[in-house]
C-alpha cells in the first residue's frame, strides 16, 4: 500500500520490520527487493531477492525474479541455474513452456545447451514421459533453431507413443516452417483422424493450399 502511495520510506520500514520479526520468511525481503527496484537501488534488490530464496527454495516465483534480475545483470551462469530451479518447480506445461524459452539463449551463451538439452530428457524420463514432457525438448530444440532435429524427436514421439494430437500438432508446425508442406497435410490428415471438427479441418485446408492441392483444400471445407 504504501508502494502505490509512492511511501517508499515507510514501505521500507514495515519491510525491514516485517524481517526483523519473521526472519525465515520470505514475505518481508520480497517486499525490500519491491522497494528497492522502485527506489533505483538495484544492488539492494538483488541482495534481497537473494535473500528471499535463501529462506524460501521451493518458491519457483522468487526463483524466476532472481534468475531476471540476474540475467540482466549479466549473470548468466547464475541466471541459468535458477530458471533451471523455477522449472523444477513448476508444474504448468505454459509456465515450463514459458521457462524452456527463457533457458535456451541463456544455454546457448554460457555453451550449456548440451546440458540442457539432457536436463530436459531427464526430467522427461523422471516424469515417465508424457507427450507435454517430452514437447519440452523439441521445443528447446525449436528455440535453438534446430527445426529439422525437433521435427525428428516428433516422429520419434509419435513411432514411441502412438498417435498423439499434441504431437501432431507440434509436427504440423514444424513440417510447414521447414516448408514440407505434402508432410503438413499428412499430419494434419492424421489430426482431423483424431478429431474430425472445424479447427482441424480449418487447418487441413490451409496446409493443403500451402502445398497447392486446392481440391483437396475445397473437400476439407466442405466437411466443416
Amino acid at each position: 500500500v504504501h508502494l502505490m502511495h509512492g511511501e517508499a520510506e515507510q514501505a521500507r520500514t514495515l519491510a525491514e520490520r516485517i524481517v526483523a520479526e519473521h526472519p525465515t520468511s520470505p514475505t518481508g525481503y520480497r517486499l525490500l527487493a519491491e522497494v528497492s527496484a522502485s527506489s533505483g537501488l538495484p544492488d539492494e534488490r538483488l541482495a534481497a531477492l537473494q535473500r528471499a530464496v535463501e529462506v524460501a527454495p521451493t518458491d519457483a516465483l522468487l526463483q524466476k525474479q532472481l534468475a531476471e534480475l540476474l540475467e540482466r545483470r549479466g549473470r548468466d551462469e547464475a541466471a541459468l541455474e535458477h530458471y533451471r530451479r523455477a522449472f523444477e518447480l513448476v508444474d504448468s506445461h505454459i509456465e515450463r513452456l514459458h521457462l524452456v524459452s527463457l533457458l535456451v539463449p541463456l544455454a546457448q551463451r554460457t555453451r550449456n545447451y548440451p546440458q540442457l538439452l539432457e536436463f530436459l530428457r531427464e526430467t522427461s524420463r523422471q516424469r515417465g514421459s508424457p507427450p507435454e514432457e517430452a514437447l519440452l525438448v523439441v521445443e528447446a530444440l525449436r528455440q535453438a533453431g534446430e527445426l529439422q532435429l525437433a521435427f525428428q524427436e516428433t516422429q520419434s514421439l509419435l513411432s514411441q507413443a502412438g498417435e498423439q494430437r499434441e504431437v501432431l500438432e507440434t509436427a504440423v508446425l514444424l513440417a510447414e516452417a521447414l516448408g514440407n508442406f505434402e508432410t503438413a497435410v499428412d499430419l494434419q490428415r492424421r489430426v482431423v483422424r483424431l478429431d474430425p471438427h472445424r479447427p482441424a479441418l480449418d487447418k487441413l485446408a490451409e496446409c493443403s493450399l500451402a502445398a497447392g492441392d486446392e481440391e483437396a483444400a475445397r473437400n476439407a471445407w466442405h466437411r466443416i
